[in-house]
């Protein structure tokens, strides 16, 4: 399995979100450091096979954070398995947050139920 890095998640959550020219409208360190968190967090709960390395050692939980809105350069804890479902993941939080727009609201529900379905998967 292959690594992934935060860059590498926000880079794809920006794409969900139509969102990739800066100024961005959602900040690295909201997306990174809360929702990028929060995905690998209900992850590491609901699967609990997602903590295994490839060698079969079992990972230890490590957060990320960023620094002002640079994003951390090291690898995250979980494989590149992960990384739709946990850019699903942030792509809804985001839409969430702006739940005045009904459309939002849906785009949120979209992506959050893409999110679940790559758990499954």
């Amino acid at each position: 399995m292959a690594t992934i890095t935060a860059t590498d998640v926000i880079t794809r959550s920006r794409y969900h979100l139509s969102d990739s020219v800066a100024t961005y409208r959602w900040a690295n360190s909201l997306l990174c450091d809360y929702w990028l968190n929060d995905a690998m967090r209900d992850i590491w709960k609901r699967r609990p096979d997602s903590r295994f390395a490839a060698d079969g050692t079992v990972n230890t939980f490590a957060e990320v954070t960023c620094t002002g809105e640079t994003l951390p350069a090291g690898n995250l804890i979980l494989s590149d398995y992960w990384l739709e479902a946990i850019s699903h993941y942030v792509t809804a939080q985001a839409f969430f947050q702006d739940g005045s727009d009904e459309n939002n609201v849906t785009r949120a529900k979209e992506h959050f139920a893409l999110y679940k379905q790559e758990l499954v998967a």
